[in-house]
């Protein structure tokens, strides 16, 4: 674990629903307002706006009939508790990149972790199996195949984080390229993808090499390949590898 701070589904397509305005990119709960408010003080403007992307995409999902294979069935008790999953869940999942919850462990677990206690904190009331799957849904957004299967909270936000990069093809899949142009829109991008990626190898390399290092940053995992990646620009790296 990483050490952190105190801290009715009808289908319809995203043309048929109403546009979504400005003011709603938080849901109106206590405890949503207080995430808001505490991501918007930790996270840069571009990781912002990307995890508010990633809401509405995983709230758009969560009243879809139609999602790619079997999806998980458990439901939160309410559509009100899913929307304050769902967006806890999509504000902290890069939260792990902030330096505040920088630990020893990859940036999806620390993300995970730091949810975990905020909700202990702020929302004690809610169930330990929902608590349960904010952290997975934090902790295997990066994994294809793992985040999508374990729970339909972890699905939403999988989904969620490959629409707003448009992974696979899914944009046209899942027929939300007029909900991409809206957000991309009003929420600008701000070259998300180099400032994701400079944030998560920045902590890589303030680690030291070997165990450290490979704790941060595992073999194979999304991490692991921009190391490996970023290394391999150095001089020597192939000789270094044999």
């Amino acid at each position: 674990m990483c050490k952190v701070a105190e801290a009715g589904h009808g289908a319809t397509s995203y043309e048929e629903q109403i546009e979504y305005p400005l003011s709603s990119h938080t849901p109106d709960t206590n405890l949503s307002k207080i995430v808001y408010d505490f991501a918007s003080q930790h996270l840069p403007t571009a990781i912002m706006n990307h995890s508010l992307r990633v809401f509405l995409y995983a709230s758009h999902l969560s009243t879809a009939s139609q999602l790619p294979s079997a999806s998980p069935t458990r439901r939160p008790e309410s559509s009100e508790r899913l929307k304050d999953l769902l967006f806890i869940s999509a504000m902290f999942h890069d939260m792990g990149t902030c330096s505040l919850f920088n630990g020893p462990s990859r940036f999806e677990i620390c993300g995970a972790d730091a949810a975990v206690s905020f909700l202990q904190a702020h929302a004690p009331e809610i169930p330990a199996t929902e608590v349960r799957d904010v952290w997975a849904a934090i902790a295997c957004h990066t994994s294809p195949g793992i985040g999508e299967e374990i729970c339909l909270l972890s699905k939403f936000i999988r989904l969620a984080v490959m629409l707003d990069f448009d992974l696979s093809g899914l944009r046209v899949e899942l027929g939300v390229l007029a909900l991409a142009a809206n957000l991309d829109g009003r929420l600008p991008r701000l070259d998300i993808e180099s400032v994701l990626r400079d944030a998560v190898i920045k902590q890589i390399l303030e680690k030291k090499e070997g165990e450290e290092r490979r704790k941060k940053a595992p073999e194979n995992s999304w991490p692991g390949s921009l190391l490996k990646g970023e290394l391999e620009k150095q001089e020597g790296y192939e000789q270094r590898e044999k």
